[in-house]
């Protein structure tokens, strides 16, 4: 389905400013909040908190009991 050229060019612009919005969000500086909860987030995937049955399986190893 072809736009007529009006259309065309308002999806044009439309997609442009979009993408401007985008840009602009994207290089923003970060809030002492956001980059708090950056670095949070990287720290969580490097050290996952271990599960209770992680748990219960290290300190079983040991001959300690974990509840």
């Amino acid at each position: 389905m072809a736009l007529s050229s009006n259309s065309q060019k308002a999806l044009d612009d439309f997609i442009e400013s979009l993408d401007t919005l985008v840009t602009s969000v994207r290089n923003r500086p970060l809030s002492n909040a956001e980059k708090r909860d950056e670095i949070k987030n990287k720290v969580d995937v490097w050290n996952p908190k271990p599960s209770d049955d992680d748990l219960a399986e290290y300190f079983a190893s040991r001959g300690l009991l974990w509840d």
